[in-house]
């Protein structure tokens, strides 16, 4: 079972699709890239999208297309990705409608975290 803070290791070529509407959201431990690198151990370096070389400047909001059943559409995961891909609507998550899965780099790590919760360090602490 996932839950909030579980690191990920994606295969390379697994699908992940940005979140629409989680701007706002924030981690009382600090930034999205603070919450990556403090669960997955991981430096923040660069766009996890296959095939980009780019800089990581954002600690996206994502699902990923083999756990969204999985967990009943009840986590996101923060991945590292650059501004284009961040903000990339080809890739943006629809229930219905075209395509929008984009593929990741192997060895892709991203961290768990529950839709509906409201994120506290204390709920975060590692086992």
């Amino acid at each position: 079972m996932v839950k909030s803070g579980d690191k990920i290791i994606l295969k390379k070529g697994e699908k992940f699709a940005n979140v629409v509407g989680t701007a706002d959201d924030d981690w009382s431990g600090g930034s999205w890239k603070d919450y990556y690198e403090e669960f997955t151990g991981r430096k923040f370096r660069k766009c996890r999208k296959w095939g980009c070389a780019e800089e990581a400047d954002h600690g996206s909001h994502v699902f990923v297309k083999s756990i969204l059943e999985k967990t009943k559409n009840k986590y996101y995961f923060i991945i590292p990705l650059c501004q284009e891909h961040n903000m990339d609507d080809e890739i943006e998550y629809r229930k219905y409608g075209r395509k929008c899965w984009a593929r990741v780099n192997a060895n892709t790590a991203v961290v768990a975290l529950a839709k509906d919760e409201n994120i506290r360090e204390e709920e975060l602490e590692r086992e």
